[in-house]
């Protein structure tokens, strides 16, 4: 894992573009494509890490409180804190609504139990990880989502990295979550409005992967471009 890659991003303060807060933000989504697309060259794997704090920033600025806006969004503008987000479970994949962990509200807590799957830099260090919950069971599947701000250092969390052919700085990791509390403090947005929460940035963290993937074809096609004019 090359954190001094991921130190430079952050002293660069490209973690900010197209965020909306007026110390932190700047440019806008042209910017945000042109730096995906020029990551993308580099490495794929270095998109997925950046998108995942960049969209996980905005989503934090867009609905969390004021506390944990100044409490997260220094910290990794400055790089001490990375983010991560687990959505998907086993039995809820492009039916992100369908997802079962359980959070149930106990006294200044939530208690959490489930799994997580496919949560990509989860388990890097400094890594807080964006997770989205149920916490009405008895609601429509898309009204009854919340999304906790979750340290995986907590009792109860296992993260466990998955054996996969590529993502290999940024690593596919399952979480497992055995009654852990976290507290109801870092719940992010209205209880059961997770869904809005979710859905907030996806359109432009779509793009920043897709402007990544531009920029990999690019880059291949210039290396094969050098390849066939110069090999003798």
């Amino acid at each position: 894992y090359p954190k001094h890659v991921f130190d430079k991003i952050a002293e660069m303060g490209w973690y900010g573009i197209a965020l909306p807060h007026p110390e932190w933000g700047i440019g806008g989504a042209l910017e945000l494509m042109v730096v995906s697309e020029e990551l993308g060259r580099g490495s794929t794997d270095l998109v997925a890490c950046f998108s995942l704090t960049s969209s996980g920033l905005r989503t934090l600025v867009n609905h969390g409180t004021d506390e944990q806006v100044a409490r997260v969004v220094p910290a990794a503008m400055h790089g001490s804190v990375r983010l991560s987000v687990a959505v998907t479970e086993p039995g809820a994949g492009s039916d992100a609504a369908a997802l079962t962990t359980s959070a149930r509200r106990d006294g200044d807590a939530y208690v959490v139990r489930g799994q997580k799957t496919f949560c990509e830099a989860a388990g890097l260090p400094d890594t807080l990880i964006q997770l989205y919950v149920r916490t009405d069971a008895d609601a429509a599947k898309h009204r009854g989502i919340s999304m906790l701000l979750l340290d995986p250092t907590l009792p109860g969390v296992t993260v466990s990295k998955l054996p996969t052919m590529g993502r290999r700085i940024t690593g596919v990791y399952e979480v497992f979550l055995d009654d852990v509390r976290v507290p109801a403090d870092d719940l992010v947005g209205p209880e059961n409005g997770g869904w809005k929460v979710l859905v907030t940035d996806l359109a432009l963290e779509r793009l920043i992967i897709s402007a990544g993937f531009v920029g990999a074809t690019l880059q291949v096609l210039d290396d094969t471009v050098k390849h066939v004019t110069e090999r003798e």
